[in-house]
């Protein structure tokens, strides 16, 4: 993963899993500062999508995303991720209440953006270790999720524990770290943008101009 940050260490799953105590809320003060691949300065930097953006990669150097194991909440194995198209991969959980909170925004921008002519298809990744747990919340709350979008988790979250942690650092993150996760994914399949923390409407135009390119 040549640019992005090296792997801290196995914990991070332990994290995510015990966020249900309390994740952070809203980004901003309460979103660590991790070093980022384009070193912006506080302020207008901010308002860009290398400051935006906890892990930043503008050019076709950028490292190639797989996703860990996964399958399909509705049964079988993950689909594939096509090329051809922008990707925003979320990793989410039923008990993450700042994760519930942003989710209606991404098929509102994914409207938005195809109106502009950007394709964004959307891939949701639940961490939560009940399956039929997490068909029966999302069975009631369908908005969440919309038509046309990929709805994964885990093959197995017990025994895949080791893998996602391993995952999750490979990319830079600390070990510490709480959902949600945000993976923007280019048409080519790189992984350009990585964010930890809640994204809110304000963010809009820096995505916009993230997916229009530099």
């Amino acid at each position: 993963m040549s640019g992005w940050l090296p792997a801290v260490g196995a914990p991070a799953l332990a994290a995510l899993l015990l966020c249900a105590a309390g994740c952070p809320e809203e980004g901003g003060a309460d979103r660590p500062a991790y070093s980022r691949v384009a070193a912006v300065s506080a302020g207008a930097g901010a308002q860009t999508p290398a400051g935006w953006c906890d892990q930043y990669r503008p050019d076709a150097e950028a490292p190639t995303l797989s996703l860990p194991a996964a399958v399909a909440v509705g049964g079988g194995p993950a689909p594939a991720i096509l090329k051809g198209r922008w990707w925003w991969v979320n990793l989410w959980a039923t008990w993450c209440k700042p994760c519930l909170r942003e989710m209606p925004l991404l098929p509102r921008w994914r409207e938005a953006f195809g109106r502009e002519g950007i394709k964004l298809d959307l891939v949701y990744l639940s961490i939560d270790s009940s399956l039929e747990d997490l068909k029966a919340f999302l069975a009631s709350h369908r908005e969440l999720i919309p038509p046309g979008a990929i709805s994964l988790r885990l093959s197995d979250p017990s025994t895949d524990a080791e893998a996602l942690a391993k995952w999750l650092t490979d990319r830079g993150l600390p070990e510490d770290q709480t959902i949600p996760i945000h993976l923007l994914v280019d048409p080519a399949g790189k992984l350009r943008c990585l964010r930890a923390g809640s994204i809110s409407d304000s963010d809009f135009s820096i995505v916009e101009a993230l997916l229009r390119g530099p």
